[in-house]
């Protein structure tokens, strides 16, 4: 607890990396990876392997599972 307030520390197997986390965040508000892609000046590519990596890293299989999960362990509002 921090200031009266829980606060879920991530697993260090499930740690997402600030890119990762950002990547998720926008696609929690329902943005698909070539929209991510463009607003943040990366390549559709690299946007669908930083999510292949969450979902590595969150043991899932899907976008829907991996923003769940984030939520979860705290890693995303």
């Amino acid at each position: 607890r921090i200031g009266g307030v829980e606060r879920r520390v991530p697993l260090r197997q499930h740690r997402l990396t600030a890119r990762e986390a950002e990547i998720l965040t926008h696609i929690s508000w329902g943005q698909s990876a070539a929209q991510v892609a463009m607003r943040m000046g990366l390549s559709q590519h690299t946007v669908s392997t930083h999510l292949r990596n969450c979902y590595a890293k969150l043991k899932v299989r899907n976008r829907l599972q991996a923003v769940h999960r984030a939520r979860e362990l705290g890693h995303i509002a």
